[in-house]
């Protein structure tokens, strides 16, 4: 039994149920329609059980109309959303006014469809709407058609031009937002800088050599995106804090044009480079404004807020703020993981084992390694979640589990390929304690020397480190 329609309809918001039953009242008025029977069983069942819903659906007859029933329910709630959201955002409210202009050509009020249709023209140009601004263009050469008069073809010569442009600016805006994922993707992609250097086509893209490149100032958004991450990927973080600065006031300059979760995303980048230049002051400016955000989902709001701090507290060991900050974040990842994405929940859970293991609570760390296990794919971040057990364990002198771990995390690494420089000589440290606990002294100071070695070398530098494993290595917390 599907639970599509269950979730669905735990997913509408208070003000989208109350219309919802005001929109089923005014358009069908008898409360027995069996379609909101189904629809106030769903409600009264919190989590989808399908050994419950069977009994209730044969106490109300639908038992046997249940995929019928269903389906009507689905078409209603979809029906009753778009008269909801209509007009809540501006390629809505476009669309609707096509849809006008489209019935008052129909009904022969081709003088009034060309009025609305000029306002709607300006509208979609202010706002760059331009796949908007294409159909209506469309509509005008059609009124044009349809007044049947002589003379029009020097007006559908400028309209041709006018589709053109618009055309070529949508071409631009493609080749920049393709750019931009394209850049963001090597961003996760590549584990040690070096190996951007096997990218130059992306690091020194042509589109970039000016921001005039640029069409619209959506595109000019993504122009300062890309600059901003190329900058980051070659370590210049004052290059990258000032393209962030300039998408800001971008933003800041053309509201209408972007949606609210924009501007909170460039804050959560400023923020990371304020971490990176350890610029305390700039950290809390931006914060401060990231928090006070409106019309941006909260637990997006809060997942930036606890990534970035235990991001800078990890990289300026700042114990106050990372003690400050992993006590709501660890009830905020046990209760409510579920909110947040999947990349993001990962994200926070390197930050949150990271901050653990600096203040040296590892049984926090172990905790969150095992909800870990069960809330995500067990192939991200391999290495880190692996290394990061081995550790706990040799703290916390579980001997026994370290031991069998060891060998575990070798062959799980090898045949992930992510068994490198690293990994080797963490490997190699457990194995000595284990098996020669007497010599535990020498074995750390060989493993700070070999971890300096690796950390000195320009071709094993990581890009995103998951954590300082030579810190660990020198703080002697054993």
């Amino acid at each position: 039994m599907d639970d599509f329609i269950h979730g669905f309809v735990h997913k509408l918001s208070l003000s989208e149920k109350a219309y919802f039953k005001k929109f089923a009242s005014f358009h069908h008025g008898n409360k027995d329609k069996n379609y909101l029977k189904l629809y106030d069983l769903f409600i009264g069942q919190a989590n989808f059980v399908e050994e419950e819903l069977v009994p209730a659906l044969d106490k109300i007859g639908l038992a046997k109309h249940y995929s019928s029933e269903q389906n009507y329910l689905y078409r209603q709630l979809m029906t009753s959303l778009i008269n909801f959201h209509f007009e809540n955002t501006t390629y809505r409210k476009l669309s609707k006014q096509i849809l006008a202009i489209d019935l008052l050509m129909e009904k022969g009020f081709r003088k009034k469809a060309n009025k609305v249709l000029r306002k709607a023209k300006k509208l979609a140009t202010d706002l760059e709407e331009f796949s908007i601004l294409l159909k209506l263009i469309q509509l005008e050469e059609e009124i044009l058609f349809r007044e049947g008069i002589l003379n029009f073809t020097k007006k559908l010569e400028e309209l041709k031009q006018e589709r053109q442009r618009i055309m070529l600016i949508m071409e631009n805006y493609s080749d920049l937002r393709l750019l931009r994922e394209q850049v963001r993707e090597l961003q996760y992609t590549v584990r040690y800088t070096r190996e951007f250097e096997d990218y130059p086509e992306l690091l020194n893209p042509s589109l970039l050599t000016h921001a005039s490149n640029a069409l619209s100032i959506k595109a000019l958004s993504h122009w300062y995106y890309i600059e901003m991450s190329i900058a980051n990927m070659k370590g210049e973080v004052k290059t990258s804090l000032a393209s962030g600065e300039r998408t800001l006031e971008l933003i800041e300059a053309y509201p209408a044009l972007f949606p609210s979760l924009q501007r909170a995303v460039t804050l959560s980048n400023i923020i990371y480079d304020a971490v990176l230049i350890n610029d305390r002051s700039l950290f809390n400016e931006k914060m401060t404004q990231l928090k006070n955000q409106t019309n941006v989902n909260k637990f997006y709001l809060r997942y930036v807020e606890y990534v970035r701090k235990l991001k800078f507290g990890t990289v300026n060991h700042d114990l106050d703020l990372l003690l400050d900050t992993l006590k709501p974040a660890h009830d905020f990842i046990f209760n409510e993981h579920q909110l947040i994405e999947t990349a993001q929940r990962n994200n926070l859970l390197v930050g949150m084992c990271g901050g653990w293991m600096i203040l040296g609570e590892f049984n926090k760390v172990i905790e969150l390694l095992n909800l870990w296990e069960q809330v995500t794919a067990k192939s991200l971040y391999l290495s880190f979640r692996r290394i990061a057990r081995l550790i706990s364990y040799y703290e916390m002198e579980w001997h026994n589990l370290l031991e069998s771990e060891i060998q575990s995390t070798y062959k799980t690494l090898k045949k992930h390929g992510v068994y490198e420089k690293r990994e080797q000589v963490l490997l190699a440290f457990f194995r000595v304690v284990v098996k020669k606990p007497n010599n535990q002294q020498q074995a750390r100071q060989q493993l700070c020397e070999k971890l300096s070695a690796i950390e000195a070398n320009p071709d094993l530098e990581l890009f995103y480190p998951d954590f300082d494993y030579l810190w660990w290595a020198k703080s002697g917390r054993r």
